[in-house]
């Protein structure tokens, strides 16, 4: 017993008797599967047995059904295209769904729902006889359909439809190339170049504004000055276009293809913004009415009136807030500098050197100091301004005045007179020496007190 050989194979004839067990075991567990699947299958044949005879119903009712609808789909020819697709097998698109107004066993009410239905396309064609006269609606005796006539070719509806249909498409891509030929002459035409013109004569408007107004200091030691600049693309149509213009170095005649694509991809943007806008406010708006407004250059750029204080590095933008301080005078002149420098653009746009480009102020120095009145009075001659203005004193006499008349009105009982006064840029003198022998006007001076209610002046 204590042999090794003997152990050993006690262990091995263990071993093989507990793989017999498990081999056993595994046995019986087939033998239980085998008969679950045979109960199951003689189940499985006997449901086959009960649903043989319903799948041969139900595929004689599909094929019926399926009939009925190749049927039903030739009734109409707009339905063509799906009972076609049925022939070809595959997959068949989604057919569109027309509800049933009435069961249709019931006879009476599928034939009151007929006439009611033949009533609707009476009402329809007669209500839509001018739209369709071209076209000469022809309905059959009973109303259960309607032909149309083209050029004495009959037609139905739906391949009336289908040549409309076919109509719009090709007017719609004449509109489209028309739009495109439309955008090239913008740019072929030089008229974009046009705008580069009148941006830059804006550019150099400012700059001579801004010239005259250097040196005009005001009582309280600041300058004024204005400043083009460019209104936010996102709130203004057409001022991207405006940007592109002004960062161009050449022509438009001499862009390459591809900034000139970009060029015309970014009006037709900016057009079709223009056109979005107006459908959503107030109605369409036609393309050539929407190039006029998204291509106004004037409406990409606003000018902002701008103070410089006396010792600062930079101006700032007047406001309202803190405009408030300021000195009536000043407040007067910074209102005043846009308006005429405004008037002065318009006359001389004119190109008529020789008409007096003539402003009339009333009361235009009330609260305005001598200097600022100076400043005023030599502003407008910079603008080649004439002038008449009123004004509750004596005109502000000196070099930066070249010459003026003025008349002071007085009030002697119940008359009033106005006595003429000239300024000829060195002296005042009076206009009329001789008026009466004995009753000649008192000597006019600038250092005079003017007696005066109301003094009326005017001025190149």
């Amino acid at each position: 017993l204590a042999d090794p050989d003997v152990e050993r194979m006690g262990r091995e004839i263990a071993d093989l008797e507990a793989e017999r067990g498990a081999l056993g075991r595994a046995a019986e567990d087939e033998r239980d599967r085998r008969e679950e699947l045979a109960k199951k299958a003689a189940g499985h044949r006997t449901l086959v047995g009960e649903l043989e005879p319903q799948e041969r119903d139900l595929r004689l009712r599909a094929a019926a059904r399926l009939d009925r609808l190749r049927q039903r789909l030739a009734l109409h020819e707009s339905l063509a295209a799906h009972a076609e697709s049925l022939e070809r097998g595959g997959p068949v698109p989604a057919l569109p769904h027309v509800p049933r107004p009435v069961a249709p066993e019931d006879a009476d009410a599928l034939e009151r729902a007929a006439q009611a239905a033949k009533s609707d396309l009476q009402s329809f064609v007669h209500r839509h006889m001018d739209a369709l006269g071209d076209e000469r609606p022809t309905p059959d005796p009973v109303w259960d359909t309607v032909s149309f006539h083209r050029e004495r070719e009959e037609l139905s509806a739906a391949e009336l439809g289908r040549r409309l249909a076919a109509e719009a498409e090709r007017t719609r891509q004449l509109i489209e190339r028309e739009q495109q030929e439309l955008y090239e002459r913008i740019i072929y035409h030089g008229i974009l170049d046009e705008l580069r013109q009148l941006i830059s004569r804006a550019r150099a408007f400012t700059r001579r504004t801004n010239e005259r107004l250097r040196g005009l200091r005001l009582s309280g030691g600041q300058r004024l000055a204005l400043r083009l600049s460019p209104c936010d693309p996102e709130l203004v149509p057409g001022a991207t276009v405006g940007r592109a213009l002004e960062e161009m170095d050449q022509g438009t005649a001499w862009l390459s293809e591809e900034r000139r694509e970009s060029l015309l991809r970014r009006i037709r943007e900016e057009v079709e913004r223009v056109r979005s806008a107006a459908a959503a406010a107030s109605g369409p708006l036609g393309y050539y009415e929407a190039i006029r407004v998204g291509l106004d250059y004037r409406r990409w750029y606003e000018f902002r009136l701008m103070s410089e204080p006396e010792g600062a590095a930079q101006p700032v933008e007047v406001r309202s807030r803190g405009f408030g301080r300021w000195s009536t005078s000043a407040k007067a002149w910074a209102l005043a500098v846009p308006v005429l420098a405004g008037v002065a653009a318009r006359y001389a746009a004119a190109g008529k050197p020789d008409a007096p480009a003539l402003v009339g102020l009333d009361e235009a120095f009330a609260g305005f100091d001598p200097n600022n009145q100076a400043n005023y009075l030599r502003f407008l001659g910079d603008l080649n301004l004439s002038w008449i203005l009123t004004c509750p004193e004596e005109l502000p006499y000196g070099a930066g005045l070249s010459a003026a008349m003025a008349y002071r009105l007085t009030l002697e009982g119940n008359v009033h007179m106005a006595l003429p006064v000239l300024w000829d840029g060195t002296a005042v003198r009076d206009a009329l020496p001789d008026v009466s022998a004995g009753d000649e006007p008192p000597e006019a001076g600038p250092d005079r007190a003017p007696g005066a209610d109301r003094n009326g002046a005017g001025g190149p």
